[in-house]
């Protein structure tokens, strides 16, 4: 048990030295850089060009023009089928679920209130 702990406290000690990481370690460290850069380079005189992104913007999209575009109606059409399968899948799996407690004799009467209509 105590070789854990010291193995863990070297473990803990060591990336203790290699400094921040993560996401914010690299978020800190393109702002560091950024801020470098911004103070050793001139100002560009022509105008800057965003980088180009494989994550489409939000809203930057077109309209569906055919059925099978984003948003047209075949996807619309799969998400419905793959609802409706697996709303088939957990009355399977419950049904079975139900006779298999009952076939072992686990599943308990229903409450008075559940059967006495009104």
């Amino acid at each position: 048990m105590s070789a854990l702990v010291v193995v863990t406290i070297t473990v803990v000690g060591a990336l203790g030295l290699l400094g921040p990481v993560g996401p914010a370690a690299a978020a800190s460290a393109r702002s560091e850089s950024v801020q470098a850069a911004s103070q050793t380079s001139p100002t560009p005189t022509s105008p800057t060009v965003s980088m180009p992104s494989i994550i489409p913007r939000p809203n930057s999209g077109a309209e569906p023009r055919t059925s099978t575009d984003r948003g047209g109606w075949v996807q619309w059409a799969v998400m419905g089928g793959m609802v409706v399968a697996l709303g088939i899948i957990v009355l399977f799996v419950r049904r079975e679920s139900h006779r298999k407690r009952a076939a072992l004799g686990l599943d308990t009467p229903p409450l008075e209130s559940e059967t006495s209509t009104v």
